[in-house]
């Protein structure tokens, strides 16, 4: 694959690499080596769920499992 090709990830890979990432991020809080503050841990996680590819993809699959129940 070229420098130049970019992968389009599905709604799904995109939420669930969010989801990984926010465990991660709170699995590191858990460890007792952590020098993280609490607000720094959920201004973390709060990145990651605001993040505007995150926010598309949860609102595509909203559309169409309201679609699927119309339907």
């Amino acid at each position: 694959m070229s420098s130049q090709e970019i992968k389009m990830r599905t709604d799904a890979e995109v939420l669930v690499a969010a989801l990984e990432e926010a465990q991660r991020i709170l699995a590191a809080y858990e460890n007792p080596g952590c020098h993280r503050t609490r607000d720094d841990i959920i201004a973390m996680v709060e990145f990651i769920i605001c993040n505007p590819s995150v926010t598309r993809a949860m609102l595509r699959q909203k559309m169409r499992s309201r679609l699927k129940l119309v339907g």
